[in-house]
């Protein structure tokens, strides 16, 4: 325990600079691997994403540990919080299990506190260990698939039309689809074109009105869960008004149904 103590107390704890990205981008190959295993192929982060999210932990000149945070706005309760979001979480193998990571965190939090960033949330790798930090789960990701042909088609009054880039209609539905939820991050347009920059885009419209959007892409690399990419459309996002709008979109996917399972 003494020596641990030890070694923290040597550890410098302070946001990167731009000259260590690439550093960073090593550290992480630990905790999100490539697919061919290489350091050359590490882009994250990509180059509009500023350094000084990033926290770090150094011995001496190297760096051990780190983690990024995110400014967000969250709506809870109709009112609008400033959030910090945790991402980016990784350390050198040989450093960890040392307390590194979570002294990191805390200065992220105390960090947080004095610029009035009262709310953080974060998607974690082991729930355990970010409830010692003191956050709570409030929700699960849930991952659906599901065959297009068992999709029943129905004739409704909307159509879908496509479009390059995200748009009023698109944020604009998805402003009335979250209105009454809970933790809803209020996009701004780079989050946007960093989510859904190289996809397809749909919106269900009931005469000129928007209703409904789908955002799809098909899948050049499996990542171990899907069966055949070849044969596979990923839902990246969709929002719906109503209930034709809804089924206006199943039937979309339905139309795919002799090039795609």
């Amino acid at each position: 325990m003494y020596r641990k103590e030890f070694k923290l107390k040597k550890m410098l704890i302070r946001k990167l600079k731009e000259e260590e990205r690439e550093a960073y981008r090593k550290l992480s190959r630990y905790a999100f691997e490539t697919s061919n295993n290489t350091y050359e192929n590490l882009v994250m982060p990509g180059k509009s994403r500023p350094m000084d999210q990033f926290y770090g932990a150094f011995e001496k000149d190297l760096l051990v540990a780190a983690s990024g945070v995110v400014p967000f706005d969250v709506k809870v309760r109709s009112s609008v919080f400033k959030m910090g979001g945790i991402d980016g979480v990784a350390s050198k193998p040989e450093y960890r299990n040392r307390g590194i990571v979570r002294e990191i965190l805390v200065k992220i939090f105390q960090d947080l506190y004095e610029t009035q960033f009262p709310i953080s949330i974060l998607y974690p790798f082991k729930v355990a260990f970010y409830e010692m930090l003191g956050y709570k789960l409030v929700d699960e990701a849930v991952l659906y698939q599901f065959e297009i042909s068992d999709i029943i088609c129905k004739k409704t009054n909307c159509h879908m039309k496509e479009v390059e880039r995200i748009n009023d209609d698109i944020r604009n539905v998805y402003q009335q689809a979250t209105e009454n939820y809970d933790y809803i991050g209020l996009r701004t347009e780079m989050q946007w074109k960093r989510h859904y920059k190289n996809n397809y885009k749909f919106i269900c419209y009931n005469g000129d009105q928007p209703e409904g959007y789908v955002i799809i892409n098909f899948p050049k690399d499996n990542g171990n869960w899907l069966e055949d990419l070849r044969q596979t459309i990923v839902i990246r996002e969709t929002l719906w008004l109503n209930h034709m709008a809804k089924q206006t979109i199943f039937n979309f996917l339905w139309s795919h149904r002799d090039q795609r399972k």
